[in-house]
This record gives structure tokens, C-alpha cells and sequence, in this order.
């Protein structure tokens, strides 16, 4: 089995070697060899191995480079690489093999270009494997110190944006992705308000398209909290002296009102969902946080009721809430008994975190 597992090997590194722009890999369910064939398929940049063959690659690959690891010796890089390549690709959670390749970074004898499209090609089969993320994190940090212009800057923080998106697709609730999406916006682009500007309009059609899960929307609720944590005085590292802080965006009131109302309106398309309330409360509780005086009922001449300041869109308060609550108590009638639930629990919230007294019954 060993020459056999050498000689499949040999026919991934060939097939890498003849497809630079390999960009997918997965193993396909064939479990049994068909006429000696080779278990390496190939097709459009799409790279996999058949399932039978997989256990024997990975054991030799793993048993050689362990041997090596416990008494190392000189061994070629591309026997490492073939090795470590392998291990990876079947079970990328082996952090001992990611170390390794951090070495070989290190030591200049494997390009950090290089390690980043392996390790997207490891995402695209385990796209919720953390070692790959924090792998990542450590080549970014690595490639980008003191060698690289903010367009460079700007073209790997779009790169991994996009990379992120995609494997958000792939799988739902990826805490992982969506983590070093956040990473990405504090440690190489400090919080940039232009991008996270950005970032907001992109991942509302995200969002809007994926209500059940609540990691787009944390996400979102820490891109808001980035408007607060900006520093005037630190130099863009994206921009460089180009206007893009917190001076020059939409004061927090205005951005938490829009996205209330972007809120709302998923609250009325999509009845039952979970992940749309725990948002409304981070939004409700931030109006909360900020302390505005709040403007009482007060009786004009005629005995009628009069708001002020609040329903120009300059903050949100308990009786809005209710207004808002009632609504969605009306459309949840008929067919909605979870929303209703929902819509209780939110209550029973805004009475014991903001104090804003709202009527259980309607």
C-alpha cells in the first residue's frame, strides 16, 4: 500500500504542478478502484481524490511526516510539501502540520502567495475549520509587515472579504468566517470607517438572503460598534490622508435608525426568526446606551398627543417599540404562534434590561 500511496502522491503534486489556478478540492464517494485508474480526478481547475484511496494516503503521508517531525532529517521540500499537502487537505486540523509550514515560511523556502491559495483550498472543502483561519491569519501578518503599499493592503483585504463571503455560503452559522472577516477590519484596516462603510451596504443583501443566520448579523452589529472605536489621530492604513474616519461618516443615531428600519422591514417579510429579534435587541440597547434626553407626551392646546425628536429619526424609545410590537402581534395572528413567542420573550426583555414598559396583552 505504501508504493501505492507514494504513487498517488506523485500524481497530486503533478496535477498542482500542471494547474496553478486550482481553486477547489474535495473527495468523491467511490469506493471501490475501477480498472487501475487513477484516483486523482481533474476537470476545470477542480481537483479531488476518490474515497477509497484516501485512508492509505493519508496514513502514509501522516506516518512519513511524523518520522521526520520526532527525528528530523534533510529531507527535499517538495517531499515536505507533498506530505503536509496531503494530511491537510484530508483533515486540516492537525495544527502540529500547520506549525511546519509556518517554518518553511519563516525560512523562505515556501512563498506566503503560495501558502494563502493553499490554505483557500483547504476552506473550500472545510470551510469551518478553525486551524486554517488562524493559519491564515499568521502568513497575512507575516506577508504584509513592513513590505507592503496600501494598494497592495487594499487588494489583500478585498481578496479575503470576497473569500469570506464565499465560504459563508458554504456553510451556515460559520462563527469562523465571519471572525476573521471582523479580524481583517481591526488588524489590517484599523477600523477604516470607509471600509466598514462599505462592508455594511455589502452584507445587507447577505443578510437579507440568509435571516436564519446569526452570525451576519453579529457581524453587522460589530461593524455599527466600529464608529465608535476609530482613531482620528492614526493614519489610514488603506487611504493613507484620504477622509474616511468617523468625522466624515453619518453621526451613530442616523446609522442605528437606518438599520432599525432595515430590521423592520425583514421582520415583516420574514415572520419566526430568531436571529432578526436577538439584533433588534443589540439596536434597542444601543439607543439605550447613548442616553439622549427623552422627550416626554406632552398635551398641545387641543388635548392631542405630540412627539418630538423621535419620530424625526433621530432616536427610538418604548412607545415606538410598542407600536412597532403591535404590528407584527397583528400579522403574527393568524398563522405565526412562534413569532408570537418571540415577540413575548422581546418583551419580557425591554421590561427587566431597558425598562421600557410595554403591555403584555395587546
Amino acid at each position: 500500500m505504501d508504493v501505492l500511496a507514494e504513487r498517488i502522491l506523485l500524481d497530486l503534486r503533478n496535477t498542482f504542478k500542471k494547474d496553478p489556478l486550482i481553486d477547489e478540492f474535495d473527495v468523491l464517494p467511490v469506493h471501490e478502484s475501477v480498472s487501475n485508474k487513477c484516483p486523482v480526478i481533474h476537470v476545470d481547475h477542480k481537483i479531488a481524490l476518490e474515497d477509497w484511496c484516501v485512508k492509505h494516503v493519508y496514513v502514509y503521508a501522516y506516518s512519513k511526516f511524523f518520522e521526520w517531525r520526532k527525528k528530523p532529517y534533510n529531507i527535499d521540500s517538495e517531499c515536505f510539501l507533498m506530505w503536509t499537502s496531503a494530511i491537510l487537505l484530508i483533515n486540516p486540523e492537525i495544527e502540529t502540520v500547520w506549525n511546519a509550514r509556518k517554518e518553511f515560511v519563516s525560512q523562505n523556502l515556501l512563498l506566503p502567495e503560495n501558502e494563502l491559495k493553499f490554505s483557500e483550498l483547504v476552506l473550500s472543502r472545510k470551510p469551518k475549520s478553525s486551524p486554517v483561519y488562524a493559519h491564515r491569519k499568521w502568513v497575512l501578518q507575516e506577508w504584509i509587515r513592513g513590505k507592503c503599499t496600501p494598494c497592495t493592503l487594499q487588494q489583500v483585504v478585498n481578496h479575503e472579504l470576497s473569500l469570506c463571503s464565499r465560504v459563508a455560503n458554504l456553510y451556515p452559522n460559520n462563527y469562523y468566517a465571519w471572525c476573521h472577516r471582523s479580524w481583517l477590519i481591526q488588524e489590517l484596516c484599523h477600523y477604516c470607517h470607509k471600509t466598514v462603510s462599505d462592508e455594511l451596504t455589502c452584507t445587507e443583501r447577505w443578510t437579507s438572503t440568509h435571516v436564519s443566520d446569526h452570525c451576519g448579523f453579529h457581524y453587522r452589529q460589530f461593524l455599527l460598534s466600529c464608529y465608535s472605536k476609530g482613531n482620528n489621530s492614526t493614519p489610514c492604513p488603506l487611504h493613507g490622508d484620504e477622509p474616511c474616519l468617523n468625522s466624515q461618516g453619518p453621526a451613530m443615531a442616523t446609522l442605528l435608525r437606518q438599520e432599525l428600519s432595515y430590521l423592520s422591514n425583514l421582520q415583516a417579510a420574514y415572520l419566526g426568526h430568531e436571529a432578526l429579534w436577538y439584533h433588534r435587541r443589540f439596536l434597542v440597547h444601543e439607543f439605550h446606551k447613548m442616553e439622549q434626553p427623552r422627550e416626554q407626551l406632552v398635551m398641545d392646546e387641543r388635548g392631542s398627543c405630540k412627539r418630538h425628536k423621535w419620530d424625526q429619526g433621530q432616536g427610538w424609545d418604548g412607545f415606538q417599540e410598542g407600536v412597532f410590537l403591535r404590528e407584527c402581534w397583528a400579522r403574527a395572528c393568524d398563522t405565526g404562534e412562534w413569532e408570537r413567542t418571540l415577540i413575548h420573550r422581546h418583551i419580557k426583555w425591554l421590561k427587566n434590561v431597558v425598562c421600557w414598559p410595554v403591555p403584555l396583552d395587546f
